[in-house]
């Protein structure tokens, strides 16, 4: 099991839903390590891009999803709220349907056939067109809980306050704790509370101050030192005692 792919929407500078980051699939590990040799880094992914394209917001998307599932205001794209909210101009509340600001994710997890065992920690998001399936989506949203009030304090802001403060003021209802993360499955039916830490871990070995010439190099140096680290503590790497 691992993770395949990560689709954002409305994430930071990931505005729509075309945002699709795919990751390679490494080689299997537990095999691995039946070998006489073992790959030091096999469940490393080393993202890779230019200053400025992503490879950060990427990075702390899955952080929060899996570490710390609660997010802010700020993790909103700004030009998506300032769409939203022109959307609401002219709008009848009580009569017409209205989007109400949201984050989505969708987590792939690929499924290989050495790991059937585990397929009891995504059960509850596989349906029936799944089985067969190589791959099983999580959906995670973190969206309007009551959307009753926040409507009613939306309505309240875009009929009292003046056309330069109603931004500032969305923002702020933005801020107060009407959101809460809601995950689904690929039928878009709900599931309970599913804590992604319990399916899978992350560490962030940072390497994107390297500005040499071997800096794929360097950066890589410093996954390979963790990830030894890692191994010799865990005791997996033994002693070759040769004698002289």
């Amino acid at each position: 099991m691992y993770l395949k792919k990560i689709v954002l929407e409305n994430f930071r500078k990931f505005q729509n839903e075309d945002n699709v980051v795919k990751f390679i699939e490494a080689e299997n590990y537990m095999k691995d390590k039946e070998k006489e040799t073992i790959n030091i880094a096999p469940k490393t992914t080393i993202i890779v891009g230019k200053n400025n394209t992503g490879k950060s917001t990427i990075i702390e998307a899955l952080r929060k999803l899996i570490k710390e599932p609660n997010f802010k205001f700020s993790d909103f794209n700004f030009g998506y709220l300032k769409k939203i909210l022109d959307s609401y101009v002219g709008k009848d509340f009580k009569e017409e349907e209205i989007e109400l600001p949201y984050l989505k994710f969708i987590i792939t997890i690929g499924v290989s056939n050495s790991n059937e065992d585990l397929l009891t920690n995504i059960v509850s998001f596989m349906s029936i067109d799944d089985v067969d399936k190589s791959e099983v989506d999580i959906i995670i949203k973190w969206e309007v809980e009551d959307k009753d009030i926040f409507v009613k304090d939306l309505e309240d802001i875009l009929q009292e306050e003046p056309e330069n403060r109603k931004f500032e003021k969305f923002i702020k209802l933005i801020e107060k704790p009407y959101f809460k993360i809601f995950y689904y499955n690929s039928n878009d039916v709900k599931i309970k509370e599913f804590p992604l830490k319990n399916l899978m871990e992350l560490t962030v070995i940072k390497a994107n101050n390297v500005n040499s010439n071997k800096c794929l190099s360097e950066a890589f140096g410093k996954i390979i030192d963790y990830r030894y680290k890692a191994i010799e503590k865990n005791g997996e790497i033994k002693p070759n005692i040769i004698d002289a």
